[in-house]
């Protein structure tokens, strides 16, 4: 679907307009909170829960995250980070310095994303996750 076809949605997120730039110039459209009821892989189509229907040539389940907060004594100290928005991304960028350690809950692409991240500028990084192995 390009953003043509969608009508809808671009400008939704604000800020600075790097993102309604890049959906323009990549022709990607932009359709926050739409539910979808069925997806038709031989029709390459995809009926969302308003009825409307919209064909697709390359189709990327992008389902999101609900950010998940510690409940454990400590979790609202100062340096205690959740990452979801722009702005947390900003708050762990100042306050990563190389040298020192970072412990990142959570194993998914996330968690080992932002790891990677931060052992690239040089941060001691360990990630603990619940699950018997990363990515499960």
């Amino acid at each position: 679907m390009s953003a043509d076809e969608s009508g809808r949605g671009i400008g939704s997120r604000g800020g600075d307009g790097r993102h309604d730039r890049t959906l323009h110039r990549t022709d990607i459209g932009d359709r926050t909170g739409a539910g979808v009821e069925a997806i038709d892989r031989a029709a390459r189509s995809v009926r969302l829960f308003s009825g409307e229907s919209l064909t697709y040539d390359k189709l990327i389940l992008a389902t999101g995250s609900r950010l998940r907060r510690l409940k454990v004594p400590g979790a609202d100290l100062p340096g205690v980070h959740y990452l979801r928005t722009a702005s947390d991304v900003e708050a762990i960028r100042s306050a990563a310095v190389p040298g020192r350690t970072v412990v990142i809950v959570g194993g998914g692409y996330i968690g080992l994303e932002t790891a990677a991240s931060l052992r690239a500028i040089g941060v001691t990084v360990t990630v603990l996750e619940a699950a018997g192995r990363v990515l499960e």
